[in-house]
């Protein structure tokens, strides 16, 4: 009785088609085309909207939610304000939203929530920074959760819609 491992092949004797196309002969995986990643000339101004739409802090970090919610949105050297409805972080009836170009080429958004019952300019609760690559590469429009932090501890997060376009011209 001969087995598998008794046999031997003469590999120098196989002739292999450099020139043919490897084939996938698997049938259950599916293969996408691979897509080129968006990108915007660094040059060309945008305009991005920072949209709030839901906040959620963590209980055990987050003693007492915010009795008055605002998000600073800071794109270079320019800042904005818009409200994030009450205090449990529910869709407002008329969400606000912050309007901030890109001028520069800018990496990164900076978001602020601050508590304006908290005093004067009201009390940093929370912050994170947007990247703006990434939202480009989502598309014109996206949809996505953001980890807010304090002293480098995860305290919540807020759920962001960014709409980007190219700024009219001034």
């Amino acid at each position: 009785m001969h087995s598998v491992l008794d046999s031997t092949i003469d590999v120098s004797t196989i002739d292999i088609d450099h020139s043919a196309p490897i084939q996938n002969t698997s049938t259950n995986q599916h293969t996408a085309p691979i897509e080129k990643p968006r990108t915007v000339d660094p040059k060309c101004v945008l305009g991005f909207f920072f949209k709030p739409i839901k906040i959620k802090f963590n209980e055990n970090v987050h003693q007492a939610p915010p009795k008055d919610p605002v998000c600073k949105f800071k794109l270079g050297g320019h800042k904005e304000k818009c409200h994030l409805g009450d205090q449990q972080g529910a869709v407002s009836d008329h969400l606000s939203s912050s309007y901030l170009e890109r001028k520069h080429g800018e990496k990164f958004a900076k978001l602020q929530v601050i508590d304006k019952k908290q005093g004067l300019f009201g009390k940093t609760i929370a912050e994170t920074q947007i990247s703006i690559d990434e939202i480009i590469q989502n598309g014109t429009c996206s949809r996505n959760w953001y980890k807010l932090e304090k002293k480098d501890v995860i305290v919540g997060e807020v759920l962001l819609e960014v709409e980007y376009q190219k700024a009219p011209d001034n």
